[in-house]
C-alpha cells in the first residue's frame, strides 16, 4: 500500500483491514482514495474476512470489492483534483 497512488491513505486501509482479520466480520466503508492521476475519488468498498478451510476461525486473506461512486456523491465533478 505504501507505494500506490494512495500511499498517504496506507495507515487508514490497513487498520481497516486488520479489523477485518480481528473482529472476522465484513466490513462496509465509504473511502476517499488518490487514484493513479492524482485525482481523488470515493469509493465504496466492501473487506471480508477469507477463512482457512481447516482452521475456520482464522483469516487467511481479505478480499476487497471497491466501486467509485464518485459521480453519485459529486454529480457535478467525476473527480476532484488534488489542488481542490
Amino acid at each position: 500500500d505504501y507505494e500506490l497512488p494512495w500511499y498517504t491513505q496506507s495507515e487508514a486501509i490497513l487498520k481497516a483491514d486488520a479489523e477485518v482479520v480481528k473482529s472476522q466480520k465484513e466490513l462496509i466503508l465509504e473511502e476517499r482514495l488518490r487514484t493513479h492521476n492524482g485525482t481523488t475519488s470515493t469509493f465504496l468498498t466492501t473487506r471480508v474476512p477469507l477463512k482457512d478451510a481447516k482452521e475456520p476461525n482464522k483469516a487467511t486473506a481479505i478480499l476487497l470489492v471497491a466501486i467509485n461512486i464518485t459521480e453519485i456523491r459529486n454529480p457535478d465533478k467525476e473527480q476532484i483534483s488534488e489542488n481542490e
